[in-house]
């Protein structure tokens, strides 16, 4: 299999993990609160894997300085991204969320063209044009009435995530780069729900969080199951950074197009009916994704 096959084969195995675990964070995000659902499903991935990666993984563990503070910083942003992210979804509607989050590989671009002076092909031209519009279309901000708030706070919200993903999957490649697949998720894994609860008190609401109130959240079938499938979703990037680094972009955009799972399983188990406008748009965001991986 060629490596470019095998990135975008990686890529669509992660898509499909966070295609449900999307779907489940909607539904334990809406049940147990978003703050709540947030740290619990991090937490959880956090000590599964750690556990298995210092039984398992850890015979010759990679750890430098610059390593190390790659992964804490993409760790603290995916933390952003999940407070803010958890905080969509429990607005709604989880389909058009999580097509408005999943355009991150936008500001992975563009941080990697604004630091690294990368060239821009006419074909990522105009898939970045594709997100862009998509995204607009899909949240409310090409449209004055959705603008007057009819449209929700969940799309609005949902575009916070995406710089948080964005900017932290270009330190995580380099991370990755730096200790390896296994060292990287270990720290950032650690670092995502510590992060997290730094943003808890600005986006908590009227949301008890408390350890009394997390005591009776913590055993939600949905949380574990949005936890260990969003690891393995992590998993595979990881590894799939690591196998075939010439090809993180495709990676990371072909991961991104998750949410064509979660808007069909959020048609079928939570009946959501999104409006034709927005699911477009936030289906051209999706085609600019993909488009930007072919690239």
């Amino acid at each position: 299999m060629h490596t470019f096959q095998a990135a975008v084969l990686l890529g669509l195995l992660a898509a499909t993990s966070w295609g449900i675990s999307d779907f489940l964070i909607g539904r334990s995000s809406q049940a147990a609160g978003a703050m709540k659902g947030a740290f619990l499903v991090n937490t959880y991935g956090a000590v599964v894997y750690g556990l298995a990666f210092l039984l398992c993984l850890s015979h010759h563990p990679i750890f430098t300085t610059g390593g190390i503070s790659y992964a804490i910083a993409g760790g603290a942003l995916f933390g952003m991204a999940q407070a803010t992210f958890f905080k969509a979804m429990s607005y709604g509607p989880v389909g058009l969320v999580s097509a408005v989050s999943s355009t991150y590989p936008l500001i992975t671009l563009l941080v990697a063209f604004t630091f690294y002076a990368e060239h821009l092909s006419i074909r990522e031209v105009f898939g970045i044009l594709l997100i862009v519009g998509g995204v607009m279309v899909a949240s409310g901000l090409a449209d004055k009435k959705a603008r007057t708030g009819q449209l929700g706070k969940g799309p609005l919200f949902a575009l916070i995530p995406t710089l948080g993903w964005g900017a932290g999957y270009v330190f995580i490649a380099k991370a990755v780069a730096s200790i390896g697949w296994g060292s990287t998720l270990f720290v950032e894994l650690l670092l995502t729900p510590v992060s997290l609860v730094a943003f808890v008190p600005f986006l908590k609401g009227d949301e008890q969080f408390s350890l009394t109130s997390l005591r009776a959240s913590w055993k939600l079938p949905s949380l574990w199951g949005a936890a260990i499938i969003q690891m393995l979703g992590l998993l595979i990037v990881n590894i799939a950074l690591s196998k075939v680094p010439a090809h993180a972009a495709v990676i990371i955009a072909v991961s991104s197009c998750y949410p064509a799972l979660t808007i069909f399983l959020a048609f079928l188990h939570l009946g959501e009916r999104i409006p034709f406008l927005p699911l477009m748009g936030g289906l051209v965001g999706v085609l600019g994704v993909v488009l930007l991986a072919l690239g």
